[in-house]
């Protein structure tokens, strides 16, 4: 028997309105080179026929829960909630896993037992072709162990390495760190998995690529699409994080970081001063740079800069045939 068989894993696949893209994710899981699953999509109130897609395969092991919509955080709770085995796989409706996705965190996770995050490579795929993401996780082994907070304060960013369709954790830790917050509706994966990473580290397959993040999805059915309210938006709910500092060392620069970088876009679509400086108070001023004190002064230099940047990427954009 392979020694990787005894993994088995719940695989959970939230679906809202991608009855275009779900057959090609389900058929990615269904043709794993490990077969130890079992594979949970949660319907979330689709209209366009999604479920039918999923009715149409003759496998004992996919479940489709259905239920009224309330967002991916509710959905893919729900499918943890309903999930047999501990090891909760996550993978979004447009995205895809290389065949042995499956077989490589299995043997991740046998190495390394007493870890509850496990992340995989991943890459782009836009206009068709294939972009890998430089992954700041460096290792000559096939495994490596960090810790994800450490690691993105080391780099200057807030990115964590993995995100939802390469990452597996133990149902177990979600114990421990609670689930998905349904109030969040954009980095909502980042809320949860900065909560995680305050009680495990992370252990990441090194090498190429075993997921495949759908980037040619139409903007008006991209989860993040759009910029969402504040309020909708983890900028808007790091209050509860701010209060785990004490549990990591590295917490407190790395919220800093995230909110620093992650406002900018809401003072590029004119929210005013009074809706973004106040969470900005908590943010040692040792950490703004020129160009944050210049976005959020709402000075008309300021202003200016703010113009100015958002040409530039335009321009960029242009000549990437991105626009």
């Amino acid at each position: 028997m392979n020694a990787s068989a005894s993994c088995r894993f719940s695989v959970v696949i939230p679906l809202y309105n991608k009855a275009l893209f779900v057959a090609k994710g389900i058929r990615s899981v269904l043709e794993q080179s490990h077969q130890n699953f079992e594979l949970i999509v949660i319907d979330d109130g689709s209209t366009d026929g999604s479920a039918d897609v999923v009715r149409e395969f003759r496998d004992d092991r996919i479940r489709l829960v259905s239920q009224t919509n309330q967002g991916v955080s509710a959905a893919r709770n729900r499918g943890i909630h309903e999930a047999k085995y501990d090891l909760i796989a996550f993978l979004d409706a447009d995205d895809w896993w290389s065949v042995d996705y499956l077989l490589e965190m299995s043997r991740l996770i046998e190495a390394h037992p007493d870890l509850s995050l496990f992340c995989a490579p991943y890459a782009h795929v836009v206009g068709g072709r294939v972009k890998h993401v430089t992954n700041a996780v460096a290792c000559e082994s096939r495994h490596a162990i960090f810790d994800p907070l450490e690691a993105s304060v080391r780099c200057g960013s807030f990115l964590l390495p993995f995100y939802p369709s390469s990452a597996v954790v133990r149902a177990s830790i979600l114990q421990k760190a609670g689930f998905f917050d349904p109030a969040i509706g954009y980095y909502e994966d980042y809320d949860l998995f900065i909560r995680i990473a305050l009680h495990t580290r992370c252990g990441c397959v090194v090498g190429n690529p075993l997921v495949f993040y759908n980037k040619d999805v139409p903007a008006f059915q991209r989860a993040t699409g759009r910029l969402p309210p504040i309020e909708r938006s983890l900028v808007g709910h790091l209050d509860k994080l701010i209060l785990l500092e004490s549990l990591h060392s590295s917490l407190s620069e790395y919220i800093d970081t995230f909110l620093l970088f992650n406002l900018m876009a809401y003072v590029e679509e004119g929210y005013p001063a009074r809706a973004v400086k106040p969470l900005l108070a908590s943010v040692d001023p040792r950490r703004f740079t020129m160009l944050h004190k210049l976005y959020y002064s709402y000075s008309p230099l300021g202003r200016l800069s703010v113009r100015l940047n958002v040409l530039r990427r335009r321009l960029v954009g242009l000549s990437q045939g991105r626009i």
